[in-house]
């Protein structure tokens, strides 16, 4: 009996043992096909990429198995950080998952194309709209509309506002609304990252109060813009009637922080 059962045992830890050595395998295959497709990516190796695409592998692997300083996401991730929309449409077209969240942070690649400060992000975004990106995903309370601004203002430049504006007004055209954002409503996201084209959009032309309030700091679109030195979305929103009298949950009115801050530039719009 003992012996019987001795041999069972064996069985099954050599089917076991064979098993994950497959699927290590496989695993193993997969992180380095990935990895292949990604250095094939960054070196502009059209002709390679191409005959890796012929091996018909997965292409929604990320190349390591854990994450670290290295770049860890899928091909059409590290296409779209990169801003190679040749690459984009290649990966698309030949079946990786467009709505694929395998990354840490759970960005999908349309988070990631919005994300990123580079000519593309607009033909990019729109592709990926275009062939069946889900704008609606929410990763980490952060929805698509909260990645379309650039958050750094201090080279904020007026091409840059363009293009945010453009990308944020793709995505509330193609279903989601002005309130799908960590903040709760666009403006927030706008007055903080200086973007007055978008301000005056919502308040001009949706009818956005100008001192709505953020449910979680209690800011006002006004405490946002001088919290982050947005000279450009101050000026208008002083120059429309913005409430100066609204605290925020720290107590703290607009003209309380432009004092902290000692923007002298940005002090001067309150007198």
């Amino acid at each position: 009996m003992k012996q019987k059962f001795y041999r069972i045992y064996l069985l099954v830890i050599t089917l076991i043992m064979i098993c994950g050595t497959i699927i290590l395998e496989s695993c193993t295959s997969s992180y380095n096909y990935s990895q292949q497709l990604i250095n094939a990516i960054e070196n502009d190796d059209y002709g390679l990429f191409d005959e890796l695409l012929k091996q018909g592998k997965n292409l929604d692997s990320r190349p390591y198995v854990f994450d670290n300083d290295r770049v860890n996401m899928p091909p059409l991730h590290f296409a779209c950080k990169e801003g190679k929309y040749v690459f984009v449409v290649k990966l698309v077209e030949a079946g990786a998952n467009i709505n694929n969240t395998d990354v840490w942070d759970g960005h999908t690649p349309l988070m990631v194309a919005l994300g990123q400060n580079n000519e593309s992000r607009v033909l990019i975004a729109e592709y990926l709209i275009n062939n069946g990106a889900d704008v609606a995903i929410i990763s980490n309370d952060y929805s698509a509309l909260d990645y379309a601004f650039t958050y750094n203002v201090v080279n904020y430049s007026e091409s840059t506002e363009i293009i945010d504006f453009q990308l944020a007004m793709l995505l509330l055209n193609n279903g989601l609304s002005i309130t799908d954002v960590r903040l709760g409503n666009v403006i927030f996201i706008a007055a903080k990252n200086n973007n007055k084209l978008m301000v005056k959009y919502l308040i001009e032309d949706l009818n956005v109060n100008i001192d709505v309030i953020d449910p979680t700091y209690g800011n006002s679109s006004l405490i946002w813009a001088v919290k982050n030195n947005c000279y450009n979305v101050v000026k208008y929103l002083l120059d429309n009637g913005a409430n100066l009298d609204i605290k925020n949950n720290n107590g703290k009115t607009a003209l309380d922080i432009a004092i902290e801050k000692n923007n002298i530039d940005i002090l001067n719009l309150f007198n």
